[in-house]
């Protein structure tokens, strides 16, 4: 019985490390795009995408040894526009995600590996990722990334 509300509680009532993996689990889910996708769901995708960021946020992406900085939410509502206009689709996954709090719970930091398949060119490029992500009004929102390159096919 015990056991049984531990996990219920749990379910309940998830951890920040939690409520932060979910979160990033969306993001992923919201620039995953099937190709041939609709309008509507490019659309959504459009507007859902630059909400997972601060106002000042502050993405630093290292693709192919050519550094790109993203300052930030119209910037990264540029960036999710040209996500867009590839071809084929896109899925993107975050594997192994680390999660550190800090100590008042308003603030962490974030090991992960991103995975991105672009299925019209069949390439994988997987980047490892710091990420520091701040709560507001109650929404993890990611404020600083950098990625280091470390696969590409």
């Amino acid at each position: 019985l015990g056991t049984g509300g531990f996990f219920a509680y749990q379910f309940f009532y998830p951890g920040e490390e939690n409520r932060i993996r979910e979160r990033l689990g969306d993001l992923a889910a919201t620039v995953s795009i099937e190709a041939g996708a609709g309008n509507i769901r490019k659309g959504l995708m459009l507007e859902q995408f630059p909400r997972y960021f601060t106002q000042d946020c502050e993405i630093t992406v290292t693709l192919k040894g050519r550094k790109r900085t993203i300052l930030g939410r119209s910037d990264m509502a540029q960036a999710g526009k040209y996500l867009l206009g590839m071809q084929g689709g896109i899925d993107v996954e975050f594997h192994d995600v680390a999660v550190t709090l800090n100590e008042e719970k308003n603030g962490a930091k974030v090991l992960l590996t991103s995975t991105m398949m672009m299925t019209a060119t069949e390439t994988l490029s997987a980047e490892e990722f710091e990420v520091k992500m701040v709560k507001e009004e109650g929404t993890w929102l990611v404020s600083r990334a950098k990625s280091f390159e470390s696969l590409t096919r």
